[in-house]
């Protein structure tokens, strides 16, 4: 969902120091919920889902990495595509013991 709103080009200016900011701090979704507006049904996630997927998914990333780490300097949809594809990549349960690793 969130790719297919960035396609239309209309959310380019979501920033990627703005994007880490709001994982680290909280409020991701309700942000991207407010921007992307039609564009991306963000409500099919329960508050729970919310809750762990920026908890447990994506926040770690932020202990263990700088923005620069992930080679995207501008596009914070391109961050979040990013992160996904890694968690995707590795598999949830070995990203989590990976990032818990390096937090050490």
């Amino acid at each position: 969902m969130v790719n297919g709103a960035h396609d239309t080009g209309r959310h380019n200016d979501i920033d990627v120091d703005e994007v880490w900011e709001l994982i680290e701090k909280g409020g991701l979704l309700a942000y991207l919920s407010g921007q992307l507006g039609r564009d991306a049904d963000l409500s099919l996630l329960t508050k729970s889902d919310q809750g762990e997927l920026l908890e447990t998914a994506l926040k770690p990333f932020t202990n263990t990495n700088v923005p620069e780490d992930w080679r995207i300097q501008r596009d914070g949809i391109c961050l979040l595509v990013a992160m996904a594809t890694e968690l995707v990549q590795v598999g949830w349960l070995d990203a989590k013991s990976k990032l818990d690793k390096l937090a050490v």
